[in-house]
């Protein structure tokens, strides 16, 4: 975890999970859009930067994608507001969110303080994990695909914000260095459920492709458990299972179509099945700078999955059956 926040200057505790309720429902692509206090906007063209491309240097299986301003520290898939496909990836150093084409030129969409981790909510918006604006705090910030934004949720008991999902459902969890919380799907506050306990250090957050499980993975110890939950009232059980361990650095979990899982660790790209066996190494990083976030390749983005790599995103070949948006 200490590697994840350290383009963002923050300090790594520990602690998370085995929640109690949100709420709200599944749909696919839209425009709409939910919020709180208005944090301005980032705007929609940006600037270009340097695409990718061939290997670059890079270590194979891996393949330069494209070059980043500063590091990256979350990826996800979207729509713009042309309607085509792109991948946001956050960069925290530099307090941004960009959005890459499928050519692999960047520009920029919005300014977030200490963006982290991202994820797209049914409608098409993005949640963006970061902090208030000068300040300390954590903020959950929604951001269209015009660049606008919103703080989606804020509490001064929150930290810098880490990682976040969204449940097929479109319930909503979110993590700072200590804990892993739930909201519903307007924000509010007051539904807030703090999560303590059996997880420790919740750098990455994922639903089972039936919303019957949290994946929550640990920076520190390299742990993947599970939360049990119940899709039709969004409750979690108390009963956590640690599924795998020994994933050192671990920064993203990927559910694929197979209901398979990916992790991205400082040791490797794993899958393993949904109750953590048969875990094998896809590909060793070796030779990366820093690999965090990922996402499986869809649409014009083809059979790859995406991974943020210091300054730049790879891409390593990879065939498991495509994800529609938007991928959970």
């Amino acid at each position: 975890m200490r590697r994840f926040l350290a383009g963002l200057g923050c300090t790594v505790l520990v602690a998370a999970a085995a929640l109690a309720g949100c709420g709200s429902g599944n749909s696919s692509n839209g425009a709409a859009g939910s919020g709180g206090a208005s944090g301005g906007s980032g705007g929609s063209g940006g600037t270009h930067q340097d695409g990718g491309g061939g290997s670059g240097g890079v270590p194979s299986p891996f393949e330069q994608f494209a070059k980043l301003a500063d590091a990256a520290t979350g990826v996800a898939f979207g729509k713009d507001n042309n309607g085509d496909t792109v991948l946001y990836v956050s960069l925290g150093a530099s307090d941004q969110v960009v959005k890459v084409t499928a050519q692999g030129a960047v520009g920029t969409l919005a300014s977030v303080p200490a963006a982290a981790g991202i994820a797209l909510e049914a409608n098409g918006d993005l949640l963006v994990c970061g902090r208030a604006p000068g300040g300390t705090n954590g903020v959950l910030w929604n951001v269209k695909p015009d660049g606008s934004k919103t703080s989606f949720v804020t509490d001064s008991t929150f930290e810098t914000l880490l990682a976040v999902a969204v449940a097929p459902d479109d319930r909503v969890v979110f993590s700072d260095a200590t804990k892993v919380y739930g909201v519903d799907s307007a924000g509010s506050v007051g539904s807030i459920i703090i999560i303590t306990g059996q997880a420790t250090d919740p750098t990455a957050l994922a639903f089972s492709k039936d919303g019957t499980e949290l994946y929550v993975g640990s920076g520190d110890t390299g742990d993947i458990s599970s939360v049990p939950r119940s899709p039709a009232i969004g409750n979690y059980s108390n009963n956590v299972t640690k599924l795998s361990s020994g994933l050192g650095g671990l920064s993203a979990l990927v559910v694929l179509e197979s209901t398979d899982l990916v992790a991205l660790s400082s040791g490797g790209v794993y899958q393993m099945k949904r109750d953590g066996s048969g875990r094998t190494n896809l590909a060793s990083p070796a030779g990366l700078t820093a690999p965090v976030g990922a996402a499986r390749g869809i649409d014009t983005f083809g059979d790859y999955l995406y991974l943020g790599n210091g300054k730049s995103v790879v891409r390593l070949p990879f065939t498991d059956t495509a994800l529609s948006l938007p991928v959970r």
